[in-house]
């Protein structure tokens, strides 16, 4: 059997509620950048980097 993997959001979830005064502020902050990082990573692969630096230079 294969090493167990956490993502990023399980671990942000599973750690959040070690810290008492937590308001869940970073969590989402963090969210935001997995989502954003996510679309990113979407539009490289589907339109290449190249056509997506082109794009917005225009």
């Amino acid at each position: 059997m294969g090493p167990n993997f956490q993502t990023l959001g399980e671990f942000i979830i599973e750690k959040q509620s070690e810290f008492k005064y937590s308001t869940g502020e970073f969590s989402r902050l963090i969210n935001a950048l997995r989502l954003a990082v996510k679309v990113v990573n979407h539009k490289v692969n589907k339109e290449g980097l190249i056509d997506i630096i082109w794009g917005c230079s225009k």
